[in-house]
């Protein structure tokens, strides 16, 4: 015991074994993932049009993190290329996290408990496996509110454009850059503040006060976006479509509130942060940026429900930094009463609730974990209950690890048999491809993979519903002028295919996996154009 306390106690040991379980995590988890998907393959296939001096033009996403990994080495697959660029900016975000919360958490027991929370959060830790430019783009917002709060109190006008700037590259890396920047600007407009009357109250005092350092700031940031705006209108982006034919309603708003109250990995948040809202109100009052940021994040988030919870992850390291001295504030209270054992027990009974009526698959686990993660839960309510800091903080960290694995381990396998069809097609076929998948696997093999050194040049495909059954008709695929088709029931498991009367298709490959119980396949199919009805 004695070692451990030693241990313990050595705080530059503490944070070498944070750092080295952390990059350990995740190079053990480095090809975890059989494919990538969606946004990944989109953000490559950018990638690959920057090293050939263009831009896809009906690719709606910024292009900053595009352009970072068009920095690929020649020889080195894109993929890998992706996943060992993303270990390096999460390495970055942890150290960004750790001096961020030096600011704000005085207790190094504390602050050791934030920092090992944050990387094994299982949202954090899920996307950070994935090719996508959320952890790039919280990455920014780290850096953005760790030099704020560092020179808000005695803000230059260099410092000011160096937040405009970063500010216009948050906006190239994400359009919720534009949130971001939004925030900052209150910030720089309110450098101190002590209450919310003052929001108004001293609008005009502030305004004249900071018009030399908002000014130097929106300079920075225009220096940015304009060009940026010139190139492509953001009011133009196909984004502002993607809600019109979403159903709002109870559901919705259910899903983001459980999204929210599991997000870290624990039931037991909520809790904290509910009985010490005052502190917390103060906290966020005192830093308007972070108020603002918040606010705006959790408003989108609630309006665009179809990436929950992936959305959640810009504000995620800014709700622990409000979290965990409440979790001190309340371990340093002797008081016990009742009501904080119902609460945390109601809190726990939402979890299977969450997982059965709203199936939340990547915040609420799937059965083979949920009994591990509940008890506990169970467990926590007792030592939170019983105030035994240490047992608490034990096992809040085990339960966020095991939560971390269990979406990892869920997903791992999710697109492997488009995957491997498609890269048999690429090395193995020529002609004109219909392929069925949604996830954008398929056009990367086909397509895209090879932009810049394309070894089959007879080889291209695009999507087509290739379920509908009138779709599927001879002289439907002959006038369309398809060679082959690439049928997957990866999206839609109940797709089925009658080949016995389809006598122009010949099956040239089938690949099929059992994966979590459930039999995906993806079909490569030959159509015989010379077939006489």
């Amino acid at each position: 015991m004695s070692l451990l306390k030693r241990i313990i106690s050595n705080r530059v040991l503490i944070y070498g074994l944070i750092y080295a379980g952390f990059i350990f995590l995740h190079l053990a988890f480095f090809n975890i993932n059989a494919a990538e998907w969606g946004d990944s393959y989109r953000i490559l296939r950018a990638s690959e049009y920057i090293r050939l001096g263009a831009y896809p033009t009906d690719e709606k996403r910024p292009p900053l993190f595009s352009l970072i990994l068009a920095a690929r080495p020649g020889h080195v697959d894109q993929i890998f290329w992706g996943r060992f660029v993303l270990l390096g900016i999460s390495c970055a975000t942890l150290f960004l996290f750790t001096k961020l919360a030096r600011l704000f958490i005085s207790n190094e027991k504390w602050r050791i408990t934030a920092i090992a929370l944050f990387w094994l959060n299982p949202v954090l830790f899920y996307w950070s496996l994935r090719i996508y430019a959320d952890i790039p783009f919280m990455l920014l917002v780290l850096l953005m509110f760790y030099l704020f709060t560092k020179w808000k109190a005695t803000l230059t006008w260099i410092q000011a454009v160096v937040l405009g700037l970063l500010c216009g590259l948050s906006v190239l890396m994400r359009f919720e850059g534009y949130l971001l920047s939004a925030a900052i600007f209150i910030g720089v407009l309110y450098p101190n503040i002590s209450c919310f009357s003052e929001f108004f109250r001293k609008l005009f005092v502030s305004l004249r006060k900071n018009l030399r350092q908002i000014g130097f700031y929106t300079l920075g940031l225009l220096l940015i976006v304009v060009p940026f705006w010139l190139w492509r209108n953001p009011l133009n982006s196909s984004y502002f479509e993607e809600p019109e034919g979403r159903s709002y309603n109870l559901q919705m708003v259910l899903i983001f509130a459980a999204s929210l109250l599991c997000l870290f990995g624990f039931t037991s948040a909520a809790f904290f942060m509910g009985r010490d809202y005052k502190r917390l109100v103060k906290t966020l009052v005192t830093n308007p940026a972070m108020l603002v940021f918040i606010l705006l994040e959790l408003t989108l988030i609630l309006f665009w429900p179809a990436a929950l919870p992936r959305l959640f992850i810009p504000i995620l390291p800014l709700l622990l930094l409000l979290l965990i001295p409440a979790m001190q504030t309340y371990f340093e209270d002797s008081n016990k009463n009742m009501r904080t054992l119902l609460s945390l027990s109601l809190l726990v009974i939402l979890l299977p609730l969450a997982r059965i009526m709203l199936k939340m698959q990547f915040l609420v686990i799937q059965k083979e974990f949920m009994l591990l993660v509940l008890l506990l839960q169970v467990v926590l309510v007792y030592f939170i209950y019983s105030k035994r800091v240490n047992w608490f903080i034990a096992l809040t960290l085990a339960s966020s690890f095991v939560w971390a694995l269990s979406p990892v381990y869920l997903h791992k396998n999710l697109y492997l048999s488009i995957k491997e069809a498609s890269e048999y097609v690429a090395e193995n076929v020529h002609g004109f491809v219909g392929y069925n998948d949604k996830s954008s696997v398929a056009d990367w093999y086909i397509n895209d993979k090879n932009l810049s050194a394309k070894e089959n040049t007879n080889l291209h495909g695009e999507y087509y519903q290739i379920e509908a059954n009138k779709n599927i008709a001879f002289d439907k695929l002959k006038a369309h002028g398809y060679d082959y088709l690439l049928l997957t029931n990866e999206h839609n498991t109940s797709t089925t295919l009658d080949l016995d009367k389809r006598p122009y298709l010949e099956v040239i490959r089938d690949v099929s996996y059992n994966i979590n119980g459930v039999e995906f396949f993806t079909l490569i199919l030959k159509v015989n154009r010379e077939y006489q009805e």
